[in-house]
Formats: C-alpha cells, structure tokens, sequence
C-alpha cells in the first residue's frame, strides 16, 4: 500500500502546484511595485488544498473495495478542489491582524495629516511626511499613494485606491474630492480620526464580549464531562450495585 500513498501525496502536491499559480504571482507583482494592495487578497491555499486531498483519501481507503484501491489516487482531485473552495472562504488571519492594527494606527496618523496641513504643507508633502513617521499597514497604504503619484497617476486617482479598503473609503473619497475642488480638509481628518477612534474602541469592546462568550465552549467541554465522571457516575454506579445486590 506504499506506493498507493506515494501516488496520493504526489498528486495532492500536483494539485497544490497547479490549484494556486496566482499567489506566487501575486508576491512577484508585489515584489516589482511595491504599491500593490496588501488589502483582502484570496487565502494562501496550499494547506487547503492539501488537508482536502487527504480527507479524499481517508474516506476513499474506507469506502473503496479492496480491489478498487487503484483508484484512490483519483479521489484526490474532488478533495483538492474541495479543499482549495473552503480555504478561499475563510478569511486570513494575518489580514484581519493587518486591518485591526490599522483601525489603531489610523486615527493618529489622520490626526497628524490634518496637523501637516493645518501648517501649510500641500497634501502630497504632509502624506510623504506622515508616512516616514507611520509604521505597518498604514505606511503601506501611504506608500501606495505615493508610489502611484511618483508614476504620475492623477491625484485623485491616486487616493481613490485606498477606497478599495473599508477602513479608508470615507476618508478617501474626501481625500480625493479635496484635491479635485481645493476644499480644506483639515476640520475633515480630525473628524474622520475621532469616527475612527469611536469605531476602534467599539470593536475592541465587541472583541472582548466575544472572546467572553467563546471560553465558555472550552470550560463546558472540560468541567462538564468531569462533573459527570465524578460526581454522577459514581451515584449511578452504587445505585446499581445496591439494586443488583
């Protein structure tokens, strides 16, 4: 049967390979411009893809019959197809830690882009000067910004990309509609950066409740079966033994 197993694993990394030629391009193009979105991007789905082709197989050495078991490296590909649908489902990890820093940072750097150009700096100037200050995920979206206007993309245009992110759409928007008519935008940030602030603070307190109501999934799962050997088990049990002597 080994060699039945080197098949399945031979073709689960085949399909793995061949189910996700866009991630390794995507790392390229960011390689090349570093102003590609590091936004909401399909999950790496290797591990899916992988996981999949390997529940295919698990179920297929059970229910195939003994002189059916040439097949089971066919049975991979439904898994694997299957696998790779889950994994782009589920949102990534590391993208929501990336856009939870972001609501933090956000309100700080909106506030000293409003300072910027409350002190007469022209917008690109004060977004060059906040983003050399900025770290994480905001910098990457400021870079981005300036990464296209360095290129020549029309201003407007140029913060319009931000729009892509929740996080940044209203504000980007306002960005954008400043530099096309001249408005000030100073009064605009700072009410955008306590909106945000108002918005981060919500979400933690949202993320605390939650975290409350999922531990109580682990402590039922450990306190309620040992209630159950301990204290009620041992009832019946002699309840039993008094019956049956």
């Amino acid at each position: 049967m080994s060699i039945w197993v080197l098949m399945a694993m031979g073709a689960a990394a085949v399909l793995a390979g061949a189910l996700m030629p866009g991630t390794a391009l995507q790392r390229l193009h960011r390689r090349a411009d570093p102003g590609t979105a590091p936004g909401p991007t399909p999950r790496a789905r290797a591990p899916w893809v992988v996981a999949g082709a390997a529940a295919a197989l698990v179920v297929g050495w059970l229910l195939l019959p003994a002189d059916g078991l040439w097949a089971l490296p066919l049975v991979l590909v439904p898994g694997a197809i299957a696998g790779e649908r889950v994994g782009r489902r589920i949102p990534d990890a590391d993208l929501r830690r990336q856009q939870r820093r972001r609501s933090a940072e956000l309100p700080a750097i909106l506030d000293l882009l409003a300072t910027c150009l409350a002190a007469g700096l022209p917008l690109r100037s004060a977004a060059v000067a906040v983003r050399d200050t900025a770290d994480g995920p905001v910098r990457d979206d400021l870079s981005r910004v300036l990464h296209r206007l360095e290129l020549g993309v029309p201003d407007r245009d140029a913060w319009l990309v931000l729009a892509e992110n929740p996080l940044w759409r209203g504000i980007a928007r306002d960005l954008a509609r400043s530099v096309a008519s001249g408005t000030g935008l100073v009064e605009v940030l700072h009410q955008a950066a306590e909106d945000t602030r108002r918005a981060h603070h919500a979400d933690q307190l949202e993320r605390a409740r939650t975290v409350g109501v999922r531990s109580v999934w682990p402590l039922m799962v450990c306190y309620l079966p040992a209630f159950l050997l301990v204290g009620i088990v041992p009832i019946i049990g002699s309840a039993v033994l008094r019956l049956l002597g």
